[in-house]
């Protein structure tokens, strides 16, 4: 089973399949080798949309898509304020993230350690490799 993944960069990535493996299991493999929910993901072989019931044919080739969302969400600062209703789409990596809060704290983003759920954020990372969401609150420290 051949995976390309079309989107901001061009992957090709290799996923051990059965022929009892359905489109599911697929979505399952690639939430976890790239952190990307099976919500966000948009699997389509041919120029059609893969149902998660559906099953391949060796050699089949999946293009693979995120569904980019704009998020709201709030940023905890080191002396306890909050920036609230930041909106950007989930593609931004989390190193431009650390921009934009450069630009409203004056903090530099090379000093900057942001935590979503508890766990260290890695500025190669994406907003959708966390799961963030509308409402979502992360917390903003020093390195």
């Amino acid at each position: 089973m051949l995976f390309e993944q079309n989107e901001m960069n061009k992957a090709t990535l290799l996923f051990p399949m059965s022929k009892t493996d359905s489109v599911s299991d697929l979505k399952g493999m690639i939430e976890k080798r790239l952190l990307i929910y099976r919500s966000d993901q948009i699997l389509m072989c041919d120029g059609k949309l893969l149902e998660d019931k559906n099953g391949f044919v060796d050699g089949d080739t999946i293009d693979f898509k995120v569904i980019l969302k704009a998020v709201t969400f709030a940023v905890q600062v080191l002396d306890g304020d909050c920036i609230e209703d930041m909106r950007f789409w989930n593609n931004m990596s989390v190193l431009d993230l650390k921009k934009e809060i450069s630009k409203i704290c004056g903090l530099d983003a090379t000093d900057q350690m942001l935590k979503c759920d508890g766990t260290e954020m890695i500025d190669s990372y994406y907003l959708y490799n966390y799961g963030i969401s509308d409402g979502h609150s992360l917390k903003l420290t020093l390195k």
